[in-house]
């Protein structure tokens, strides 16, 4: 998960958002032509911002690619989880899946509505809170509420 968190950064500083115009697939392909290593070349240079960067459109798409990629694997896992952990706690459990099938769904608004600023700012705010989420489930089991002696 911290994985795809640095990954949603890359795609942000590197102006990758926009680079799949459409959804579910990327710019009408399922395997869109990409430049793995130019994407995630982290000794490229520094350009102006308000030119987007220096990276192809190529480059681009291989870091929103990935992270799309990225992001069904970590719904995979975190669904799965989900699942192990109703019988214990359920409610973790569905706010766990809530908050995924929400930041799953803003992704995907990202990309249709062309990323407004309100839209992409919920995605990052969606992000942490799975991420805290996840951080609470391993730590629930460690989190156990003192009961007070009963007087004998």
């Amino acid at each position: 998960m911290i994985g795809l968190v640095a990954l949603g950064g890359w795609v942000s500083s590197n102006y990758a958002a926009l680079a799949c115009y459409d959804f579910p697939s990327c710019d009408g392909s399922y395997a869109p032509t990409i430049d793995l290593a130019e994407g995630f070349n982290i000794f490229q240079g520094v350009g102006p911002s308000y030119l987007g960067g220096l990276m192809d459109n190529e480059a681009r798409k291989a870091i929103h690619w990935v992270h799309r990629l990225s992001a069904i694997g970590v719904a995979i896992i975190v669904v799965s989880l989900a699942w192990r952990l109703m019988r214990a706690n359920r409610l973790i459990a569905l706010t766990m899946v809530a908050v995924l099938f929400a930041q799953i769904a803003l992704g995907i608004l990202n990309v249709v509505w062309v990323l407004p600023l309100f839209n992409a700012t919920l995605h990052n705010v969606g992000g942490a809170l799975l991420l805290i989420t996840l951080v609470t489930v391993n730590f629930a089991p460690r989190l156990r509420i003192q009961q007070p002696m009963p007087n004998v």
